[in-house]
């Protein structure tokens, strides 16, 4: 079984919400991480959404602008670690 942690805790090893994660995930053998800090995504823009349905359209779901959605889609179960502040989420998630 896969899992894929995704890494919204945006603090790094400050972060209380990640030394949960951390030790939730400790005797889990096959886990993949994202970290959203690292990624430095960027909402999409008028002009990629429209290359995107136009792929979409083609049947081309290969390429960097699907690898996020083929790797969430393969895991077989997903841990989202991500603090609550400010009443909302990290913005790095919605993106994500």
């Amino acid at each position: 079984m896969s899992v894929l942690f995704v890494n919204a805790c945006l603090r790094g090893d400050a972060s209380r919400t990640l030394a949960l994660c951390r030790d939730y995930l400790a005797d889990i053998d096959d886990v993949a991480e994202v970290d959203l800090a690292q990624l430095e995504l960027k909402p999409f823009t008028a002009e990629l959404v429209e290359k995107r349905v136009r792929l979409q359209e083609e049947g081309r779901w290969e390429g960097p602008l699907f690898d996020l959605s083929h790797q969430f889609a393969d895991a077989d179960d997903i841990i989202i670690g991500a603090p609550y502040l400010d009443q909302s989420f990290p913005a790095a998630l919605k993106v994500y």
